[in-house]
């Protein structure tokens, strides 16, 4: 009786081992499968924090190594045409004035890209200077009604087309200026003779060799370049932001008509522009297709 006790204790006792061991087989493999899930896996899981940020943004561009998301406040008529208050936005920071001698401001990304150029320059003897930046519709008009009263006294431009044609060799209609967008900055000099002189060659082929690594592309490259027949003449001052302006000008094509190029010196003259000569015929790199 004692032996047929032993035995079926002995009996019971090498079956609760056998499932305890299966138990901690199985649990053990299920920890193992939670923990091969791929680290980027929890995106795909639904979160309505991440479907609310997707909401609010469009992506626009890839660039080789990264892409690029654009919000979706960016990317309207009002903003594209500089028709917003950029002074209070707070999507735009003042250039402080280690980078800049006047009170200009430029889009937070911009900036902070430009910062970055900035520093790596200075360690190679380089200085990079602002001296214009982001502008609004009405800063822009202001600029060219100046420049168009100047030219009262040229008998040869007798016609408003004539005027407008010659401001535009270098000078953006309100409402095609990139530099509403807050993505383009002019360096160290508006005159090409700058950058002839010994300090000027010296930025300019820095910035040939090491702008495009922070983002940062020349638009208005020689009239005998890729694309560049038409267009505003050669800006070796004038670079851009591509990361965000390639993303701008997609949108830019897609709302903006003659029509919203008004209120100015010769806004008459518009209707006789391609305005796509002017818009469209930059340097290649900053056109996303």
């Amino acid at each position: 009786m004692m032996k047929c006790r032993k035995g079926t204790v002995l009996f019971v006792g090498t079956l609760l081992f056998l499932w305890m061991g299966t138990s901690c087989f199985l649990n053990g493999k299920n920890r193992n499968s939670e923990q091969s899930l791929p680290a980027d896996s929890v995106s795909a899981l639904p979160n309505d924090e991440s479907a609310s940020e997707n909401d609010s943004t469009e992506i626009i561009a890839e660039e080789s190594t990264s892409s690029f998301t654009v919000p979706a406040r960016y990317l309207t008529k009002e903003y594209l045409l500089g028709k917003i208050n950029q002074r209070q936005d707070s999507d735009f920071m003042n250039v402080l004035p280690e980078h800049t001698p006047y009170k200009v401001h430029l889009l937070r990304e911009t900036y902070e890209a430009f910062i970055k150029m900035y520093e790596a320059a200075k360690k190679e003897g380089v200085e990079l200077r602002i001296i214009s930046a982001a502008r609004t519709y009405d800063d822009q008009c202001n600029h060219w009604n100046a420049k168009w009263k100047k030219l009262s006294s040229k008998d040869e431009l007798d016609t408003d087309l004539k005027k407008t044609l010659y401001l535009l060799n270098y000078c953006a209609l309100p409402g095609i200026s990139r530099h509403h967008w807050g993505t383009e900055i002019d360096l160290n000099s508006l005159q090409l003779a700058y950058f002839e002189t010994k300090t000027g060659k010296k930025v300019y082929e820095w910035l040939q060799k090491n702008a495009n690594s922070f983002g940062f592309y020349q638009p208005y490259t020689p009239r005998d370049a890729p694309n560049r027949e038409k267009g505003f003449c050669e800006e070796k001052w004038h670079w851009s932001y591509r990361p965000l302006s390639g993303a701008f000008l997609v949108k830019y094509k897609e709302l903006i008509t003659a029509n919203d190029i008004t209120g100015f010196a010769g806004d008459n003259t518009v209707k006789n522009l391609n305005l796509d000569e002017w818009i469209n015929s930059i340097n290649p790199d900053l056109i996303i297709k």
